[in-house]
């Protein structure tokens, strides 16, 4: 829609100044869609970019000014789309890639700062379960207990990495890696990005 709707607007030399402010979510969007998007708005218009799923929208955000601006660099050099910081709230670990179910929550689970895992998340805004759907419980929610009290983790499903700053940047859905010749793991969004 984005991308209509800015080359209609661009054709048409059409400008948005009244628009304030413009969320854009369901994918990681990419440059050229945010950048003539934000052209169509006055300066004191803002674009974000927001990241969530189904069982638990949302959960991170990311001005679209940072994108195009410090976030580059990580882009082109295909190390995902920035998706932003984690929202005060909700908690975020990435744990290591696997397609078997995890009942429990272990500590050895979660890979080193800066590693790609698969991101988990746990907040008010998350679903704890599935209505009547024991094996999509089984494939995506873990279960951590702490001294008597429980939690429920959810498994995204997808991949990334946190940077220094605490941003998340997205690498790619678990279901679309794949390994090369070499053995390598790849990530489909960090490709796109190259």
């Amino acid at each position: 829609l984005l991308k209509r709707v800015g080359t209609y607007a661009k054709d048409k030399h059409i400008k948005l100044p009244s628009l304030k402010f413009v969320n854009s979510g369901g994918a990681p969007i990419d440059r050229s869609n945010l950048e003539t998007f934000m052209g169509l708005l006055s300066p004191e218009g803002q674009m974000n970019s927001s990241w969530g799923a189904t069982e638990g929208l949302p959960l991170a955000t990311l001005a679209g000014q940072d994108m195009l601006g410090r976030h580059q660099a990580t882009i082109l050099a295909g190390k995902g789309s920035p998706l932003g910081k984690v929202l005060q709230g909700i908690n975020m670990r990435l744990i290591t890639i696997s397609p078997d179910p995890i009942a429990k929550w272990v500590e050895h689970l979660a890979v080193q700062p800066g590693a790609i895992g698969e991101i988990v998340v746990q907040g008010p805004n998350v679903s704890r379960f599935y209505h009547k759907n024991p094996a999509a419980n089984a494939a995506h929610k873990i279960e951590e207990t702490q001294g008597g009290a429980s939690r429920i983790w959810h498994r995204t499903g997808d991949l990334g990495w946190q940077d220094s700053e605490g941003v998340l940047h997205f690498t790619g859905r678990m279901a679309h890696s794949f390994v090369n010749a070499k053995g390598e793991l790849m990530h489909s969004v960090a490709a796109e990005g190259v």
